[in-house]
């Protein structure tokens, strides 16, 4: 089939059953099939971004890889192709699932798969051995805010990208709904796009209202209070524990409702996924671990019961209400008191940081997650390769053959290498298995040695203020965002560098100014 846009109209038309594209989608596509330029996109939230990977892949011969960030993000996506007969599939360490994907991948258009994945060595060796037509970045917004944070991977993905393009001719593009000034500088410099569109972030659906509470218990009673499950909602928290105790404090009476977070077991996680958009499940609790991407068009709530990290996140979290069209309120509900403990950990965070960065000057591995993830993507530490494991069995209770019989090795063996040798499979595999014992609870293990490079401790520690000084910025704009009294829509618009009017009656402060 011609790569034109005729031919993606019939494909559109085939496998979403629409006539024709949105203009913004158009254009995009058009830029895809028609020229050599790659490209990013930045379009807000329920304007139909997969569509500009899916009808490309479909038009192409050979396969596309979409690299994500969330596994219910994958796990979503390629369920809602596979509803429409597209052959697309997911890579994960959850489902041990790669040997399964290598025999069937001629046969698959659309390959899911996390940035760590693509660039692991092993498995990006086997990518080179395939015949790539595109390779999509989605949510690439993620790049910086999770690169520069807690995943080393992302930061390696752009040179990834150039080495496995050198030698074949494969059309690359980058979308996300939430591009600060920031996080697009920061995009724009780690690559070369050679076109970029942006297009108006409004909703003009999304009833936006802050509530403010003077302590936690007074606002846990408004929230709970407003909850029903006529509707389907989203509420977002910050931690596991806050979404587990929604859970446990509404579970007798609300029996549609359930948490969810990263630490959940992957069959959990995909039953409540499909709950959620089988309408089993009315009211999900959740951290950032779900929602980004999933594409359930009647969401009618979404709340906040605590302040988002950014106001990115934020952004992306409300553009999961009326992605139908139909008005949806997202509502944050406050309390001064959780505020006030936020504000006291990030701004006393630096006294922490400096300890920290102490230690790793003397030679000793820092248990502090954040700072050792920075020095891993800035390359200071280094794990020894195929590592010595400390490990502590927990359960042997597991239904897989594969991960059976490594638990079985873990009780005698410590050392990948070998553990990957005598399974006869690739050391990554390995790495992966275990990360998944970890999640469901069978085992606990940490990696025994580093190799800590030398490194310049007052350029470090600057790097690491810098760093604070990017999380206190945040902060920041997430309470100007809470106090500000003009229009919230366009305070969140000026933010990503769009211009609008004030919304008159959708947002809590244009409603009460056309009252008086």
């Amino acid at each position: 089939m011609k790569l034109n846009i005729f031919n993606a109209q019939k494909l559109l038309k085939q496998y979403f059953n629409y006539d024709d594209f949105r203009e913004n989608q158009k254009s995009v596509i058009k830029n895809v099939l028609n020229t050599q330029e790659d490209s990013l996109i930045i379009m807000p939230t329920g304007g139909g971004k997969s569509i500009l990977y899916t009808i490309p892949a479909l038009l192409y011969n050979g396969l596309t890889i979409i690299v994500s960030p969330l596994i219910a993000l994958m796990q979503d996506q390629v369920l809602n192709l596979k509803t429409r007969r597209i052959n697309a599939e997911y890579i994960s360490s959850e489902d041990n699932n790669f040997n399964e994907i290598k025999s069937k991948i001629k046969e698959i258009k659309l390959l899911f798969i996390s940035p760590e994945r693509f660039t692991n060595k092993t498995f990006f060796l086997w990518l080179k051995t395939l015949d790539i037509d595109f390779i999509a970045l989605d949510e690439a917004h993620t790049f910086t805010e999770y690169g520069l944070s807690f995943r080393a991977s992302y930061r390696l993905f752009f040179d990834k990208l150039n080495e496995l393009k050198k030698n074949k001719n494969i059309k690359f593009m980058a979308l996300t709904a939430t591009a600060s000034e920031f996080i697009y500088n920061d995009l724009t410099s780690n690559y070369k796009f050679k076109r970029i569109f942006k297009f108006n972030s409004f909703r003009n659906n999304l009833n936006i209202k802050i509530n403010l509470f003077e302590t936690e218990k007074e606002k846990d009673l408004v929230l709970y209070s407003v909850l029903n499950e006529k509707n389907t909602s989203l509420i977002y928290t910050m931690t596991r524990r806050s979404a587990e105790k929604i859970y446990y404090r509404s579970g007798e009476k609300f029996k549609k409702l359930r948490y969810y977070h990263a630490k959940l077991p992957s069959n959990i996680k995909k039953d409540i996924l499909k709950g959620f958009i089988d309408n089993k499940i009315k009211i999900i609790a959740s951290t950032t671990a779900f929602g980004m991407g999933i594409d359930k068009s009647d969401v009618r709530f979404v709340y906040h019961s605590e302040l988002p990290n950014s106001i990115e996140d934020y952004a992306q979290q409300i553009g999961r209400a009326g992605r139908d069209g139909k008005l949806s309120d997202v509502i944050m509900y406050l309390s001064k008191e959780n505020i006030e403990i936020r504000k006291n950990i990030i701004y006393n965070n630096k006294e922490n940081l400096e300890i920290e960065l102490k230690k790793l000057k003397n030679g000793k591995i820092t248990e502090n997650e954040s700072i050792k993830n920075i020095f891993l993507i800035r390359n200071l530490i280094t794990p020894i390769e195929y590592p010595i494991l400390e490990i502590n069995i927990l359960s042997d209770l597991t239904s897989y053959p594969f991960l059976i019989n490594l638990l079985k090795l873990l009780k005698n063996e410590n050392n990948i290498k070998i553990i990957s040798k005598k399974l006869d499979v690739e050391p990554w595999i390995i790495e992966d298995s275990l990360n998944y014992l970890q999640n469901r609870g069978n085992i606990e293990y940490k990696i025994k040695k580093y190799t800590i490079n030398t490194f310049n401790y007052e350029e470090e520690l600057k790097y690491l203020y810098k760093d604070d000084d990017i999380k206190i910025k945040k902060f920041e704009d997430m309470i100007d965002f809470i106090n500000t009294k003009e229009c919230r829509h366009k305070w969140l618009a000026n933010y990503f560098n769009n211009e609008i009017e004030d919304c008159k009656t959708i947002c809590d402060n244009c409603r009460r100014k056309n009252e008086i």
